[in-house]
């Protein structure tokens, strides 16, 4: 999904060239071009136009009059596309005025992050096989209770940090469904899964493992043993894991949360 930037490029790149073409058909010679080939590899081009009374004139062009061989040339494409064009920077314009309304919601969910928490406002259509997956019984992770401090959208589900629950804040908006702390075995090994998360239009399951302390030496090497351990099992970063981190100067990006979000779960 292209980027408001790139949008935003891509309708003056469309708006330069529409106006270029249309210079061109303003200042282009009457009538239209006529190429036929010599048969030596070479084209002999002809300007045809169409006279006051209605008969059809076409007139040679020497080499001294390619300059109109080649306006009329130009004439000929610019006709047939400028439609297509205009119609084309028409719908990149109409999403980027969609984007923009996005855009600014982003703006104030960031500006307002605890009235942002109590925001129910969201897709949350799911089809009949994910409303089954997200609602069915999983083994959750029990240990540490007293770590489950933060509350969610969600009423009586309790995370560990606030920035767990401002990603499931963010997957409830977008509709994806998702289990909190699942407990699974990976080759021989229980592990618990920060979030377990479905992609519905391709029925796939990605993972997701938030890194909240990666300014700490022995949070990172606890995240090295879960990197084995997911790595050995094929569960790679971009392919079916997800991976956000974090250290106390540099939050976790709720803006960055809703590109991920859109890119590997819609």
């Amino acid at each position: 999904m292209s980027s408001i930037i790139n949008l935003l490029s891509e309708s003056k790149t469309l708006a330069a060239k529409i106006n270029q073409m249309e210079q061109l058909l303003k200042n282009a010679p009457d009538g239209s071009l006529v190429a036929r080939a010599t048969g030596d590899g070479n084209y002999r081009y002809s300007r045809k136009e169409k006279l006051p009374d209605g008969r059809i004139r076409e007139t040679y062009l020497n080499k001294s009059e390619m300059d109109a061989a080649v306006l009329l040339a130009n004439k000929m494409l610019a006709t047939r596309s400028l439609p297509e064009l205009r119609q084309e920077k028409e719908l990149i314009d109409k999403l980027i005025r969609i984007r923009q309304r996005t855009n600014a919601e982003e703006q104030f969910r960031s500006a307002h992050p605890g009235i942002s928490r109590l925001l129910t406002i969201g897709s949350n259509v799911y089809t009949e096989s994910a409303l089954l997956w997200k609602q069915q019984s999983y083994n959750r992770n029990m240990k540490y209770p007293e770590q489950l401090r933060y509350s969610t959208v969600i009423p009586g589900l309790m995370v560990r940090s606030k920035s767990e629950a401002d990603i499931i804040a963010r997957l409830e908006h977008y509709g994806v469904p998702y289990h909190y702390d699942e407990v699974t075995n990976i080759n021989g090994t229980d592990i618990a899964i920060d979030l377990k998360c479905l992609n519905q239009s391709a029925n796939k399951i990605w993972y997701w493992d938030h890194r909240g302390m990666m300014d700490n030496t022995h949070y990172i090497e606890k995240t090295r043993f879960c990197d084995e351990i997911f790595y050995n099992a094929g569960i790679l970063p971009g392919i079916n894991l997800i991976i956000t981190t974090e250290t106390k100067t540099q939050p976790l990006d709720i803006q960055w949360v809703d590109t991920l979000i859109r890119y590997y779960l819609l």
